[in-house]
């Protein structure tokens, strides 16, 4: 679903910058370059949606990769009175309505910015703060939502105290009743209205035909209506639009009974638009939580599991960002370990020699022999409780194990061992080379998630060039095959991009190895980050079918080896 971020005044950004995501995405750039801050925003992101909280430091998917230390850390160049913006584009899928009416194809856009709000010194002693939300419909802003402060009851009722009118109090108490947000400005030009407009209200008459005066004449009457509307919000993010003179009548998004005289357009199009803005903003809000609950993340720093597995850890930050439920899938997960098994041992793929199987910590029939004995020892002291001496101690043993076992008395521990197999030892993880505990974590998310947005950083860490070119390979069975999943990588790994551009390049020949899927342009978005005088710029770097790049590479990135030869 995501299609697009963008990131300003956040870490190393200073302007917007627009990042591409596609289903295979690499970020490469020079070290504190601002590639890690690609990563971050998505997870601040998924921290706020479900928080509400913007001013954090450790985030529920960071782990200890990642404390962004508050606001006034993360907002670039600690300017608080900037404010931080983040925006995604997802993308394209139909709007669909509380009464049925589907609009076309909606490629959603969501911007937000966390700062100082238009109350000055409140703004400075609680920053972070939503202050604004603007929804994008296709390819154009649709709808601009600002948080303001509410108005405390001794300065908003001065003005009216002067003006004693009744309508002056009247829209006094509606704007007692409206939330910290108001609606500033919608675009009533967007070709979504007529047509959400003309479904929402069948045989109305809104807008008999798609002509200029006719789309002209409803934004007029959608200009006016929309001042007087209010915005509450039951999460994050606005997300419900109320006629504040009116918030009690009747459902806005039943469509008109036997249509609507021309003279009543300006009533009638008050009546649907707090309904379909609404489910703007619901179905954006909607289509964010969807987006950002599948997001996955993976540090750069991958946990090293102790020699011995530890019962009973539970899930945490710590031990998802840091791999460490990598192991424990393993363990309980058959298919996952053959389809690893395929990778790690195979000589045409990463040929490491090794295997992953699962041992029992204590073999059963140790258990039962121990469990025996005891019993026995106990029937010279007290025959009675066990039967007497012609009971058949192994099959009480068995029992009395079973039992513990189905009661989680006694638990089940799997041991995760390698299997050399050149000489079929098995082997602890912590007796061979820590590049292998590290890629497993990555191989996990690639061959166990589904329809995910796995960002990670540094997936080669501590794997050799050749196995670095293999977990191309990897990455585009699992984005492009039948797990869907869609990567953002930020990496140093010249080996990594190589493989992916040959694939493009045999995919283009029609020469692909088999079981290897088509690589094209459109699957694959190369970004390079590097300091600018304004912040951290974000280039796209363009591969043609060929899989070669149509510019090179800023600063003569990844041309080392070339100097080292020839200088």
């Amino acid at each position: 679903m995501l299609t697009g971020l963008t990131i300003g005044n956040f870490k190393a950004f200073g302007e917007p910058q627009h990042i591409p995501i596609r289903p295979l995405t690499l970020i490469f750039g020079a070290n504190s370059s601002g590639k890690s801050s690609v990563l971050h925003a998505l997870l601040l992101m998924h921290h706020a949606l479900q928080t509400r909280q913007w001013n954090v430091g450790r985030l529920r998917l960071g782990g200890s990769a990642v404390d962004l230390g508050g606001f006034a850390a993360y907002v670039h160049q600690r300017r608080l009175e900037n404010s931080v913006q983040l925006g995604v584009e997802m993308a394209r899928q139909p709007l669909a309505g509380a009464s049925g009416w589907v609009a076309h194809d909606l490629g959603l856009g969501l911007s937000v910015q966390c700062g100082r709000d238009s109350a000055g010194d409140f703004g400075r002693r609680h920053p972070a703060r939503l202050n604004e939300l603007k929804v994008r419909a296709g390819m154009e802003d649709l709808l601009t939502v600002r948080h303001r402060q509410p108005a405390g009851f001794l300065p908003a009722v001065a003005p009216y105290l002067r003006d004693a009118r009744a309508d002056s109090l009247e829209r006094f108490r509606a704007e007692r009743m409206t939330s910290e947000y108001e609606i500033q400005d919608i675009n009533t030009e967007h070709p979504l209205l007529p047509g959400a407009f003309r479904e929402l209200d069948a045989g109305a008459g809104l807008v008999s035909a798609a002509t200029a005066d006719a789309i002209r004449a409803l934004g007029e009457h959608i200009r006016a209506a929309s001042t007087e509307l209010g915005v509450d919000r039951d999460g994050l993010l606005p997300s419900r639009v109320v006629d504040q003179w009116f918030p009690h009548g009747s459902d806005p998004g039943s469509p008109g009974k036997g249509g609507v005289q021309r003279g009543a357009l300006s009533a009638e199009v008050r009546r649907l638009l707090p309904a379909l803005l609404s489910r703007v903003l619901q179905t954006a809000e909607q289509r964010l939580a969807s987006l950002l609950g599948a997001l996955a993340y993976l540090g750069p720093l991958r946990s090293f599991p102790p020699r011995w597995p530890v019962p009973g850890v539970e899930a945490d930050p710590e031990w998802s960002a840091g791999g460490g439920f990598a192991w424990q899938l393993i363990a309980r997960d058959g298919n996952l370990r053959a389809r690893l098994n395929e990778w790690l041992g195979a000589k045409e793929r990463l040929n490491t020699r090794y295997i992953l199987d699962v041992r029992r910590l204590v073999c059963p029939r140790e258990g039962r022999k121990v469990l025996a004995d005891t019993l026995w020892d106990e029937m010279d002291s007290h025959p009675e409780w066990f039967g007497g001496p012609g009971a058949d101690w192994e099959k009480l043993a068995d029992s009395l194990i079973a039992a513990l076992e189905e009661n989680a008395v006694l638990e089940r521990l799997d041991d995760v061992v390698l299997l050399d197999q050149n000489t079929q030892t098995p082997v602890n993880h912590r007796d061979i080379g820590v590049g292998i505990s590290q890629v497993l974590p990555v191989l996990v998310h690639a061959f166990a998630d589904q329809e995910q947005l796995v960002s990670i950083e540094q997936p080669e860490l501590h794997l050799h060039p050749a196995l670095q070119a293999e977990l191309g390979d990897v990455f585009i069975e699992s984005a492009l095959g039948e797990r869907r999943n869609t990567f953002l990588l930020e990496t140093h790994s010249e080996h990594l991009i190589l493989r992916i551009m040959r694939r493009m390049r045999e995919t283009h020949e029609n020469r692909l190895p088999a079981g290897i899927p088509g690589v094209r342009p459109e699957h694959v978005s190369v970004v390079f980050v590097e300091p600018g005088p304004n912040g951290s710029l974000a280039r796209e770097m363009p591969l043609n079918p060929r899989g070669e790049l149509i510019k090179s590479w800023p600063g003569g990135f990844f041309e080392e080896g070339f100097r080292e030869l020839f200088a």
